[in-house]
């Protein structure tokens, strides 16, 4: 029954979106419940979800995309929840200017679990919002 006002035009994408931009523990519950009323719906959500683990094993062209758009707090997080071997990609694509404010962020302000997915929330609605310009 949940599916039902996603299979109009347009609805699958909403559906998606809803789930990449939920917390763990809500898109956990959101995708059983889709694979429940649709396992052909959920194997396609898996394969064309987005997920900051994703995301950051992109090549680093498309980090010069993303930092232009992200405020400094959410890039200091970004960095500081990604895999040390991918953190580079952050700071060769951070214009210089604001290397420096990024660098006192993550060192007076360590990141808290909320942060972090409160930022790869941010990071992947981004990354949607660039794909449909």
């Amino acid at each position: 029954f949940m599916l039902a006002r996603f299979r109009k035009t347009g609805g699958f994408i909403q559906l998606l979106q809803l789930i990449e931009t939920c917390e763990p523990a809500k898109q956990k519950n959101l995708f059983h419940l889709v694979a429940t009323e649709d396992p052909g719906w959920a194997v396609l959500i898996k394969q064309k979800s987005l997920s900051f683990e994703k995301i950051v094993e992109w090549p680093l062209d498309v980090f010069f995309e993303l930092t232009p758009h992200l405020p400094d707090r959410i890039l200091a997080v970004c960095i500081a929840r990604t895999p040390a071997h991918h953190q580079q990609k952050w700071w060769t694509a951070i214009d210089q200017r604001r290397v420096k404010e990024i660098e006192t962020s993550l060192k007076t302000m360590p990141a808290n679990p909320e942060e972090k997915i409160a930022a790869g929330i941010k990071l992947i609605q981004l990354v949607r919002e660039l794909q449909s310009q």
